[in-house]
């Protein structure tokens, strides 16, 4: 069945798929949206599962699994087993600098491909101060964005009038 505990939270690729919609507005008022495939955040203690094998409220994710998601049956476990020894390799690192390089690896293969990047990714060593920092300052460009793009729609307008 390939079932799987988090022991740290992740952001995983889910089979019902989480979008990001970039909205931009040209300077004739045209809005052009882009949507991109982004992973989901789930917390510590949350059941995963592979593609139709999950139970109940089994969240199923895509990609591979990691060193931080615990066995619950024979399936996971095998594969856990056959991965133990990359894991024990350090191929993925310790702390945040693992989860930078594991991502910037994927990353890459799938700008190299042309495909979206369906990876997971552990959280481990991420503080949540830190998340929640990244967050306020995405937030304070996002307005600064909106703000100047009011100036420059205002600025056309009165130069039209």
């Amino acid at each position: 069945m390939a079932r799987r505990k988090l022991s740290t939270a992740h952001y995983l690729h889910t089979v019902e798929q989480t979008e990001w919609e970039q909205v931009e507005t040209t300077m004739t008022g045209k809005q052009l949206r882009k949507r991109f495939p982004v992973p989901t955040f789930i917390d510590i203690g949350a059941t995963v599962a592979t593609p139709n094998t999950g139970q109940g409220d089994d969240i199923e994710f895509l990609g591979t699994p990691t060193p931080d998601m615990v066995p619950l049956d024979d399936e996971a476990q095998a594969y856990s087993d056959k991965m133990a020894e990359i894991w024990r390799q350090g191929e993925y690192g310790v702390g945040t600098e693992a989860v930078l390089n594991n991502l910037s690896k994927q990353m890459a293969t799938a700008m190299a491909t042309g495909q979206p990047f369906t990876g997971s990714v552990s959280v481990v060593g991420v503080k949540p101060e830190e998340v929640a920092e990244l967050r306020s300052t995405v937030k304070a460009l996002m307005d600064q964005n909106a703000a100047m793009m009011a100036a420059m729609l205002n600025a056309k307008e009165e130069r039209r009038r």
